[in-house]
Parts: C-alpha cells; sequence; structure tokens
C-alpha cells in the first residue's frame, strides 16, 4: 500500500528494487508501476544474479538485475537506463507535438473557404467542406471513391496529369494552372488548381 501512495505522488525516473521487499516481490512491484501510469525502468539489485532470477525479472518487465556486491557496473546501469528514459520522454513529447499541430491544421482546413484536398496516388484521401461543396459531395468517404482526375474535364486531364508529374518529379515546388472541372452532377466549372506537395496523416 505504502509502495502504491509512493509512486501515485510523483513521476519518478527510475526505480532501484531488492528482489524482495517485505512481502513485495518484484513481479508485484512491476505491476503496479505500471498500473500507476509510470513509464520508469526499475532496476533490481540482487545478493546472488543467476539466469533463472534474470529471465523472471526482464520478462516482467524490469529494465536490468545487477549484483549488490557490483558497484562498478550499477552505476552505468543506472546511467543506461536514465539515458533511454530522457530519450523516450523526448520522443514522446515529440510525437504528441506534431499531433497536436497536426489537429491544428485540420482545424484550420476545415474552417478554411478555399477548396483543399489531399491527393495520395491519385485518389482523394482528404477533402475539406469548401472543396466538398463545390464539387457536390456530401461526405469525404464519397470523394474517396473518385480519382482526380476524373473530376476534370477531359480536354484538361493532359494538363492536370502534368502538373502531378511536375509536382511529384519536385522540378517545381509547386504548380497552378486553370482547368475546368466537373462537379458530380456533371455540371462544369473553371477552377484554378494549384497542387503542392504535403503528408497527410504519415504519407506524402
Amino acid at each position: 500500500q505504502e509502495f502504491n501512495e509512493q509512486l501515485l505522488e510523483r513521476s519518478w525516473d527510475l526505480l532501484l528494487a531488492n528482489e524482495e521487499v517485505g512481502d513485495l516481490d518484484v513481479i508485484r512491484m512491476l505491476s503496479l508501476l505500471r498500473r500507476a501510469g509510470q513509464d520508469a525502468p526499475l532496476v533490481v539489485v540482487v545478493d546472488e544474479v543467476t539466469d533463472a532470477l534474470i529471465q523472471t525479472c526482464m520478462r516482467a518487465g524490469a529494465s536490468d538485475v545487477v549484483a549488490r556486491r557490483d558497484t562498478q557496473r550499477l552505476p552505468l546501469v543506472v546511467a543506461r537506463e536514465l539515458t533511454h528514459l530522457r530519450t523516450g520522454r523526448t520522443v514522446r513529447d515529440a510525437i504528441k507535438q506534431a499531433q497536436d499541430a497536426e489537429l491544428r491544421c485540420l482545424g484550420l482546413l476545415e474552417s478554411c473557404r478555399d477548396a483543399i484536398a489531399y491527393v495520395h496516388d491519385g485518389m482523394h484521401v482528404y477533402a475539406n467542406p469548401s472543396y466538398l461543396k463545390m464539387f457536390g459531395f456530401d461526405t469525404v468517404q464519397a470523394l474517396e471513391e473518385v480519382p482526380l482526375l476524373d473530376i476534370v474535364a477531359p480536354e484538361f486531364s493532359a494538363t492536370l496529369k502534368k502538373m502531378l508529374r511536375d509536382t511529384m518529379g519536385a522540378t517545381i515546388g509547386e504548380t497552378a494552372a486553370e482547368v475546368c472541372c466537373k462537379r458530380k452532377d456533371g455540371t462544369l466549372v473553371r477552377v484554378n488548381v494549384s497542387l503542392s506537395k504535403a503528408r497527410y496523416d504519415g504519407e506524402s
């Protein structure tokens, strides 16, 4: 109970544990550690290191097992685990920041009056409300079945294909042209199309 309360009091960077502390063994400690949402590594310090003990502790989630008398190795293990911990936390923070930024960008796209869409391998994977309204679609799911070339009038297909090649070939950062597009109901509309490389949902 006391160990569990201490886990919940603060965020820990590393724990050193005896093989057994009273009636609390290492496996139970690791279970409580993860249940508390802690990512701190746990290093087990024992009198005698055996292969069986290493396997048991490591399988339970311990970061390492060190002999108590091995005073030279223990500081190295602690330093290594703290480095791994900081690296992992830095990566998680970066991922979280990127996800937050992506959500903010998505919010801006949703409220933008310009018609914007993401296309991957020639197929729509996202379109904002302005884009859906322009071409007469109710949902992104309905548009996902429509290739980009299918919303362009046939006489402008060659123009759009060249724009796609230039954009994906990185010969030009952004390409733009006025083309005639087809709405879902078959009516035509002249549109100023601008293409540029982008990443969406991990895909470029």
